[in-house]
C-alpha cells in the first residue's frame, strides 16, 4: 500500500474494535490486530500505570482481574474507572485501545500519518460521549477525526455490495445486534451520498453476551454446586482461567448452533462435557430476540415509515449470526433481511465509503435521531376509571413542558442519553428497614385518561407507549381512618404514577415519591396532599429515591443516568448531578451512617458515592446484566439482578473492598428485589419465577416460599427480620405477608391482599410496622393495615 494519502476507519466496539485502511487507489483491507481483524477492546492496568490492550490485556487479567476492564465502551460516560488500586480517566482507557489501532496503521503504512480518519459511534451518542471519543483519538495520535453514526456507515457499506443498491425513495433498517446491546436505526439517503438517521433506539440488556449467558444457564445442571461456585466467583488464577474458558466455550457453542443441531461444551473444573441442542437454545433465547423484533417495529413506527417504503433490513453485529434473529425479523416485517459476510466488519469498512463531504462538524452538530417508544411498554392496557376528586383536593394548573417532551425536538445533550428499553427497575427501603421493589417484568404501564388529568408534561422520548401525554392523575386524599381489620385498605389512594416511595426517618407522616413524570414529590400520608413544592431536575423517570438517616437529604437516580442530592426541606439541589454508568440508575441507598450512597444500574455495576463531598469512593460489578436492587448492612453492599445472582461487596465505604460471593444465593431466575432487617439477616429475595427465597445465613439452605402466581416484583422486611411482605407482577398484583420466625417452616400469614390492578413497584412499612405503603404500576399509592407476627 502506498503510504501517502491513505485513509483509516475505526469501529470502537463493546467487545471488539475493528480498523480498515483504504489506499489512494481505492483498495480497502482490514487491519490485523493480534493476528485478527477483531481487536479485543479490553484494557488492563499494570501496577506502574501502563495500559495493556487486546489479547495482552486478557492474558494479564488472569493474574489480577481487579485491574481489568473488558468493555470500555460501556464506561464512556463514567469519567473514570477503577483499575486495581488506581482511578483511570475513561479517555485514557479509550485512547489506549485507539492507540493500538493507530500503531498498527503506522506499521502497515511505513510510519505515515493518515490523510483522513473516520470513527464510528452509536447513533444515540450526544456531545459528551462524542467529545470523549474525539479527545481519545487525539490522545492516541489520530488527530482530528470524522465522527459517523454506525448505521450511516453500515448503509454506506450496503450501497457498495453487489446487487444491494438502495433506491433513493426507500429507507434502510439497520438491525445491529452486537456483543453488549441491540440498536435499531432507520436511515434514508440524503441526496449527498450520505444518509440521514430518521429514528434510532436500543436495548441495553440484549446482546451477544446475553445469548452466551443463556448457553451457560442451559448447562448449569451438568456440574456439581462446588464447581459452579468456583466458576461463578473465581478466586484463584486457575479458577479465573476456568471461567474464561467456560464463557469462550459458550460463545463458540452459540456460533456452532447456527450451523449444527447440537453443540458440546466442556465445563472446566467439573471436567464434564455438556450438550445443548439448537431447539433448547432457541427456546431459551426467544424472549430476548422477540424484544429485538418488537424494538424494530417500534423504531420504524417512530420514523413514520410505512412498511412498503422499507427497501432493506440490514443485519449488523456478530450476534446476528444466530438464525433465529433473522427469522423473527422476516416474520415480523414480512421482509427478508440482508445477511452479509462478516457482519462484525461492515461498519468499519462502510465508513470508508462515505463521501469526503461528511465532516467532523456535521457528525457532532447534526440533529439527533428521533427515539422510538419502548417496545416492551408499547402495548396499552385498559384505562383505569378515575376516582372522584374529594372537595378538599385543590385544582392545580398544568405545568409547562420541559425540554425534550413529545412535542419538542431533543437537544443533543438529551439525545446523548440512550433510551433504556428495560423500563422497570426498582428498589426500596425506609430508615432502618431495607427493602426493595424490583422491575415489572415485561409489564406495560396502564393507560391514563387525559380527561381530568393534571398534566405534568411528557417524557421526551414517549417511552411508555402512551402516544404522547404522560402525567399523573389529580391529587387524591389518602384518609387514614382507623380500620380494626388487619390486611385491609385504609381510605382511598394517592394517585401518582411513582416508581418508589421513601419514608422520612423521623416525620412519620412525610413520604417522598420518585415519579415516572420526572418529578420528586413530598406528601402528607394523613391528608394525601403534597406538603412541599415539586422537585424537578431529572430528565426522564426518577426510578430510585431515599432519605438520609437524619432526614435532611434526599438522594435520587433515574433514566438520565445521574445520581442527584436534594435538600429534603427546601427541595434545592445539593451540588452537581453525578454521572453513574452507561444505563439507567435502578436504585439508590444511603448507608446506615448517612455518609455514603450506593447506586446501581442496568449494566450490572454498583458505585458508592461520598454523600458529603460527592466524590466516587468505590465501584464494582460484573457488567454482565442489570441490577434490580441494592441494600446496605454495615459497610457491606448487597445487590441483586439477572441470572439469579445476589452479590456481596465488602467494605465498600472505605474504598478498599472487592466483591465476594454470598454462598448459596443463586437462583434459577432473575432476582427482581431484595430486603433484609437491620442486621442483614435474614435476606429475602423475590424472583421472576414467582418464588420468595429466604436465607437465614449465607451458607444455610434457602427456604422457598410459594404462593404468587407471577413474578415477585417488590419486597420489604421488618427491622428484626421476623416477617416480610411481597408484591406480585401483572398477573398477580397481590400483597402477601410471610412469617419468617419459624426456621424451616416459614409460611404465608392470612389471605393475599388485593386491590391493585398493576404490578407492585415498591413497599414500605410505617406506624410501628403495622401499616404498609404500596406503590403500583396502576398509578396509585395505597396504605394498608397489617397484623404481622411478633
Amino acid at each position: 500500500m502506498r503510504a501517502d494519502g491513505y485513509r483509516l476507519s475505526v469501529d470502537f466496539g463493546t467487545t471488539s474494535t475493528v480498523g480498515f485502511l483504504a489506499s489512494p487507489g481505492g483498495g480497502v483491507r482490514p487491519l490485523l490486530l493480534d493476528a485478527s481483524p477483531l481487536l479485543p477492546s479490553a484494557v488492563w492496568a499494570a501496577p506502574d500505570g501502563t495500559l495493556f490492550t487486546g489479547v495482552d490485556a486478557e492474558r494479564a487479567s488472569m493474574g489480577d482481574p481487579s485491574r481489568f476492564e473488558p468493555n470500555p465502551k460501556r464506561r464512556v460516560g463514567d469519567g473514570a474507572v477503577w483499575l486495581g488500586d488506581r482511578e483511570v480517566a475513561v479517555v485514557d482507557v479509550v485512547a489506549a485501545v485507539l492507540g493500538r489501532v493507530a500503531e498498527e496503521a503506522r506499521r502497515a503504512t511505513g510510519g505515515s500519518t493518515p490523510q483522513r480518519v473516520v470513527l464510528t459511534h452509536p447513533a444515540a451518542w450526544g456531545r459528551a460521549r462524542l467529545g470523549v471519543l474525539a479527545d481519545a483519538a487525539r490522545q492516541a495520535g489520530l488527530g482530528e477525526c470524522v465522527l459517523v453514526p454506525e448505521p450511516v456507515a453500515a448503509a454506506a457499506y450496503l450501497r457498495t455490495a453487489p446487487g444491494r443498491a438502495l433506491r433513493h425513495d426507500r429507507v434502510l433498517v439497520v438491525y445491529d445486534l452486537g456483543a453488549g446491546t441491540c440498536d435499531v436505526s432507520v436511515v434514508q439517503p440524503d441526496g449527498t451520498g450520505s444518509f440521514e438517521v430518521l429514528a434510532s433506539d436500543g436495548l441495553d440488556d440484549v446482546g451477544g453476551l446475553d445469548l452466551d449467558a443463556v448457553v451457560v444457564s442451559l448447562i448449569r445442571g451438568d456440574a456439581d454446586a462446588e464447581s459452579w461456585n468456583a466458576l461463578d466467583w473465581p478466586r484463584t488464577t486457575e479458577e479465573h482461567r476456568a471461567r474464561r474458558e467456560l464463557w469462550r466455550s459458550a460463545r463458540m457453542a452459540k456460533e456452532q448452533l447456527s450451523r449444527h443441531p447440537m453443540a458440546e461444551i466442556h465445563v472446566p473444573i467439573a471436567s464434564r462435557v455438556a450438550h445443548v441442542t439448537r431447539e433448547e437454545f432457541e427456546r431459551a433465547v426467544r424472549p430476548l430476540l422477540d424484544r429485538t423484533a418488537a424494538l424494530t417495529v417500534s423504531t420504524v413506527r417512530a420514523a413514520g415509515v410505512p412498511p412498503e417504503q422499507i427497501g432493506t433490513v440490514l443485519l449488523v453485529g456478530g450476534a446476528t449470526r444466530v438464525p433465529l434473529a433473522a427469522s423473527l425479523l422476516h416474520r415480523t416485517l414480512r421482509l427478508p433481511p440482508a445477511v452479509l459476510d462478516q457482519p462484525e466488519l461492515l461498519v468499519a469498512e462502510g465508513a470508508l465509503y462515505l463521501p469526503e463531504s461528511v465532516s467532523h462538524r456535521d457528525a457532532v452538530a447534526g440533529s439527533p435521531p428521533r427515539k422510538a417508544p419502548d417496545p416492551v411498554t408499547a402495548p396499552r392496557q385498559p384505562e383505569q376509571p378515575e376516582a372522584p376528586t374529594p372537595p378538599e383536593a385543590p385544582e392545580r394548573p398544568a405545568a409547562s413542558k420541559k425540554p425534550g417532551t413529545a412535542e419538542q425536538a431533543e437537544t443533543p445533550e438529551q439525545a446523548e442519553q440512550p433510551q433504556p428499553s428495560e423500563t422497570r427497575m426498582r428498589p426500596g427501603a425506609e430508615a432502618g428497614v431495607d427493602g426493595g421493589a424490583g422491575h415489572d417484568p415485561a409489564v406495560p404501564r396502564p393507560g391514563i385518561r387525559r380527561r381530568d388529568l393534571l398534566v405534568r408534561g411528557a417524557l421526551g422520548t414517549a417511552t411508555a407507549g402512551l402516544a404522547g401525554w404522560l402525567g399523573y392523575r389529580g391529587y387524591r386524599a389518602l384518609r387514614t381512618t382507623p380500620d380494626p381489620r388487619p390486611g385491609r385498605l385504609i381510605g382511598s389512594a394517592i394517585q401518582h404514577d411513582a416508581w418508589e416511595v421513601a419514608l422520612h426517618p423521623s416525620e412519620a407522616d412525610l413520604v417522598a415519591t420518585a415519579g415516572a413524570d420526572g418529578t420528586i414529590r413530598r406528601w402528607s400520608v394523613t391528608s394525601g396532599r403534597e406538603s412541599a413544592p415539586v422537585i424537578t431536575g431529572h430528565e426522564g423517570r426518577v426510578t430510585g429515591i431515599d432519605f438520609s438517616p437524619d432526614g435532611k437529604v434526599l438522594v435520587s437516580g433515574g433514566d438520565d443516568q445521574t445520581v442527584r442530592f436534594w435538600d429534603a426541606a427546601s427541595g434545592s439541589a445539593l451540588g452537581e448531578p453525578l454521572t453513574v454508568y452507561h444505563g439507567t440508575v435502578t436504585c439508590v441507598r444511603f448507608d446506615p451512617t448517612g455518609r455514603y450512597v450506593a447506586a446501581a444500574d442496568t449494566f450490572g455495576y454498583v458505585r458508592v458515592w461520598d454523600a458529603v463531598d460527592h466524590s466516587s469512593r468505590r465501584s464494582g460489578g460484573s457488567g454482565d446484566g442489570r441490577l434490580n436492587a441494592v441494600l446496605w448492612y454495615g459497610t457491606m453492599v448487597v445487590t441483586a439482578g439477572v441470572n439469579g445472582r445476589i452479590r456481596e461487596y465488602a467494605d465498600m465505604a472505605d474504598g478498599t473492598g472487592f466483591s465476594s460471593r454470598v454462598a448459596g444465593m443463586i437462583g434459577p431466575a432473575d432476582v427482581t428485589c431484595i430486603a433484609a432487617g437491620t442486621t442483614g439477616r435474614p435476606l429475602v429475595g423475590g424472583y421472576a419465577d414467582g418464588v420468595v427465597r429466604v436465607w437465614q445465613t449465607p451458607a444455610a439452605p434457602q427456604a422457598r416460599l410459594t404462593g404468587h402466581t407471577d413474578a415477585v416484583t417488590a419486597v420489604c422486611c421488618d427491622r428484626q427480620g421476623r416477617f416480610a411482605v411481597t408484591g406480585g407482577g401483572p398477573a398477580d398484583p397481590s400483597l402477601r405477608l410471610w412469617d419468617l420466625t419459624r426456621h424451616g417452616d416459614q409460611k404465608q400469614v392470612g389471605a393475599a391482599l388485593t386491590g391493585h390492578t398493576g404490578p407492585l413497584r415498591s413497599l414500605r412499612l410505617r406506624a410501628g410496622e403495622r401499616e404498609l405503603l404500596s406503590v403500583s404500576a396502576d398509578g396509585t399509592i395505597r396504605l394498608w393495615s397489617i397484623d404481622p407476627p411478633r
